[in-house]
């Protein structure tokens, strides 16, 4: 039974307070689709590049915290993007520039290809740093399973281009995620109301394959892409999980997400069998069967990932185990989920710390902000838009610069 009927019969039972409780119910309601539409509507396939606009190191906490939106995807990484003398280009992973900085932006690369900005453009190289798809788009995106999200200058309709840069699917969505398992989450939406008595955008996503097809109709309130086989999905203001054909596995039962950050974070989806949802006002981890088998306690989750999750509990961050049972006790203030062998921790004395699996420090961070290792280095963000690279013993390939 949805909020709406639940509104119906109480105003039934009090014909007195329907008005006032339909309002609510109501209201309630379009608070947490229009949560879910702004995530989504949010540049979620972004490129797990180096932040382009860099951030003062005593806003340290403040970028660490956006860490734990970051998606979980598989980066090209033979080559890393650096900026000198305000020019982007690429090293390798000793240090050795590979692509002479050129670009006015530029990063990581995905299946053979990275997008670049040149002029006021985004276009796409390969690893020799030859342009293979000219820069003529609006918005930076990255290819996933042969294709990249594109979309005209108001930022308005989305479509698809291949690696040879023709559009194969048309500009028709009004948003749209990268390909995952075959298939993509698209939005349509619709003007709805009276003219000039509050007309407001009513939106629903689906499911298209690569013909650009729906596979899936669009009638879900939110939606996120398939991981391990299966999709979160808004429906009726509850969250549940479907397969490939569109039929729910895990029925819809459980809360959604009532915070931007949860909205669009890649807990929610199943990552190493596991998938995070809100019960009430705690979260809990289910199994691909609906079963929960860790009970709902945490402040705020993340994904599993190496066989570990970040969890919030008390505004303070540790690491749980697929038991549920802590690893690393919360005490940190923030940290990045663990990537081959090592994670990073920011404490109370506001610096950062790469820390091993039994939470022991390896290194001090010095300066800058770090994010996960991806093929042995991992890119510390500095002030004034520097950006390095430090190796697993701490050291800089790279040195903070601009």
């Amino acid at each position: 039974m949805d909020i709406m009927e639940v509104e119906h019969k109480k105003s039934q039972a009090n014909p007195s307070a329907a008005s006032r409780t339909g309002d609510k119910g109501r209201k309630m309601r379009r608070e947490i689709i229009i949560i879910l539409m702004l995530a989504t509507l949010l540049n979620i396939f972004f490129c797990l590049g180096c932040d382009k606009k860099g951030k003062e190191e005593n806003e340290g906490l403040n970028q660490a915290q956006k860490q734990e939106s970051e998606q979980y995807e598989v980066l090209d990484s033979a080559l890393f993007p650096v900026v000198l003398n305000s020019k982007w280009g690429y090293i390798d992973k000793k240090g050795k520039i590979v692509i002479e900085p050129q670009f006015r932006y530029a990063y990581r690369f995905y299946e053979g290809l990275a997008c670049v900005m040149i002029g006021r453009k985004f276009g796409y190289i390969d690893k020799s740093g030859e342009v293979v798809i000219e820069p003529q788009f609006a918005k930076k995106s990255k290819f996933s399973e042969g294709l990249a999200v594109i979309c005209n200058e108001n930022k308005t309709k989305y479509g698809y281009i291949d690696k040879t840069g023709q559009i194969v699917i048309d500009l028709k969505f009004n948003s749209a995620q990268n390909f995952s398992q075959d298939l993509a989450l698209v939005e349509i939406s619709e003007l709805v109301g009276i003219a000039g008595k509050g007309r407001r955008k009513k939106s629903r996503f689906g499911y298209i394959d690569k013909a650009g097809e729906y596979a899936i109709n669009a009638k879900f309130e939110a939606g996120a892409g398939f991981s391990e086989g299966l999709a979160f999905v808004v429906i009726d203001g509850k969250v549940g999980y479907i397969d490939k054909s569109g039929q729910f596995v895990i029925e819809p039962q459980f809360d959604p997400p009532r915070t931007f950050a949860m909205v669009i974070s890649p807990a929610t989806s199943f990552f190493e069998g596991l998938a995070a949802v809100n019960i009430g006002d705690k979260w809990a981890y289910i199994d691909k069967t609906g079963h929960i088998v860790i009970e709902p306690k945490f402040d705020r989750p993340g994904p599993f990932h190496e066989g570990l999750a970040r969890v919030v509990i008390d505004q303070k961050r540790g690491y749980i185990d697929k038991n549920g049972d802590y690893v690393i006790e919360p005490k940190f203030l923030s940290v990045t989920s663990f990537s081959e062998g090592l994670a990073f921790a920011y404490q109370d004395d506001e610096k950062w710390y790469c820390i091993d699996k039994t939470g022991d420090v390896v290194f001090k961070i010095k300066s800058g902000i770090p994010k996960r290792f991806s093929d042995g280095l991992a890119c510390v963000i500095g002030t004034k838009k520097r950006i390095g690279y430090i190796n697993r013993k701490g050291k800089f390939v790279w040195k903070l610069q601009k």
